[in-house]
C-alpha cells in the first residue's frame, strides 16, 4: 500500500517541475540594455575611472583688417604673448592693452607717470635698465592706477622669470606750516660784530742801497797793466751779470755768474769780479780786489772776444 502512494507522489512532483521549466520555443529572451542590472550598478573597486579630456579653447580667427604678423597670442602666467620687437628698450616704458593689435598700441615713452596714465586691465611694459634681457610687466587692475601684480619675463623667449612685490610711490610731502606774521615773529638776535682793529697803512719799504766801494788806499802799489785777459770767452758772464773769479783756480771750481748787487763788496781779497757790461756787450769790466775783502785796487776794461786790454777806469 505504501509503495504505490510513494510512486504517485514522485510522479506528481516531476510533472509539476517539468511544467514550470518547459520552453515554448522561439528565440531566448534578451536583457533590456536600458534596464540596470545588479552587476552594472555595482562599481569595481579595482578599476580606475578613465581620465576625462580637457576641452581646448578654440583660437579666434584673425580679422580681415588685421595683418597676420600682428596677431599676438594671449599672455599667461608662464609666457608673455608679446613679440620681442614690440617690447620697450632699456629704461623705457610702453602701455599695452591686451586684445589690441601691436600697430595700434601706444609708442614707448618715459616711465614717469606711465602707471598713472594706463587704463584699467592694461599692462605697463618696462625695459629693465640693469638687464637688457628682461622686461618688467605691471598688470593694472579693474581700476586705473592700481597694480595687481608685477611679473618679470625674458624678452626673447617670453618665459616667466619671477614675481615682484609692488611698492607704491611714497605719498607727497606734507606742506610746510605757514610762518607767523612778521609782527608776531621775535626779532633775530643781534649778530656779534668782529673786533676789528684799525690798522694804519705802512710806508713802502725803502730801497736798499749798496755802499760805494771804498777808495783805493794810498798804500796799494801801482800794478802793471796786463796786456790781455787770460780767461776764456766762454767763462765770461753775460751782459748785466757778474762772476767772482779766483786766479789760479780751475774754471770748473769757480763760482757761477750771478747778479752784480753786492758782488764787489762780498768778493774775497786777491780775487777779480768779472762784469758783463750791459751798455758795451762786446766788452767786460774786471774789478781787481786788493789785500782786503771789498777793497778795489783797479778797474780795467777788456774785449770779450780777444781779451785785449782796452782802458782803465778810475
Amino acid at each position: 500500500m505504501r509503495l504505490p502512494l510513494a510512486t504517485a507522489a514522485l510522479s506528481f512532483c516531476l510533472a509539476a517541475c517539468s511544467s514550470s521549466t518547459t520552453y515554448q520555443g522561439g528565440p531566448p529572451p534578451e536583457n533590456d540594455p536600458d534596464e540596470p542590472t545588479v552587476e552594472q550598478d555595482r562599481p569595481d573597486p579595482r578599476r580606475r575611472p578613465a581620465p576625462q579630456p580637457v576641452p581646448q579653447p578654440v583660437p579666434e580667427a584673425p580679422r580681415a583688417d588685421v595683418p597676420v604678423e600682428e596677431v599676438v597670442g594671449p599672455s599667461t602666467a608662464a609666457t608673455l604673448g608679446i613679440p620681442p620687437g614690440h617690447l620697450p628698450d632699456m629704461g623705457e616704458c610702453r602701455i599695452w592693452i591686451p586684445g589690441t593689435p601691436p600697430g595700434r598700441q601706444d609708442r614707448a615713452r618715459s616711465c614717469y607717470g606711465a602707471i598713472d596714465d594706463a587704463p584699467a586691465n592694461a599692462m605697463v611694459l618696462e625695459g629693465l635698465s640693469d638687464d637688457r634681457r628682461l622686461v618688467r610687466v605691471f598688470y593694472i587692475g579693474d581700476r586705473p592706477n592700481t597694480v595687481d601684480r608685477i611679473v618679470i619675463f625674458e624678452k626673447q623667449t617670453g618665459q616667466f622669470v619671477r614675481n615682484e612685490a609692488y611698492q607704491p610711490p611714497p605719498p607727497p610731502a606734507a606742506p610746510r606750516p605757514a610762518e607767523p606774521p612778521t609782527a608776531d615773529r621775535p626779532p633775530p638776535p643781534p649778530r656779534p660784530t668782529p673786533n676789528r682793529q684799525r690798522t694804519e697803512p705802512q710806508p713802502p719799504p725803502r730801497p736798499v742801497t749798496q755802499p760805494p766801494p771804498p777808495p783805493p788806499s794810498a798804500d796799494v802799489p801801482a800794478l802793471p797793466l796786463p796786456a790781455s785777459l787770460e780767461i776764456a770767452q766762454g767763462q765770461l758772464p753775460d751782459p748785466g751779470e757778474c762772476r767772482v773769479w779766483i786766479p789760479g783756480t780751475r774754471p770748473g771750481r769757480q763760482a757761477k755768474a750771478d747778479s752784480c748787487d753786492g758782488a764787489v763788496a762780498g768778493a774775497p781779497a786777491g780775487t777779480m769780479v768779472l762784469e758783463g757790461m750791459p751798455d758795451e756787450s762786446d766788452h767786460v769790466r774786471v774789478t781787481y780786489i786788493g789785500e782786503r775783502a771789498g777793497n778795489v785796487a783797479r778797474v780795467l776794461i777788456f774785449e770779450r772776444r780777444t781779451g785785449k786790454f782796452v782802458r782803465e777806469e778810475g
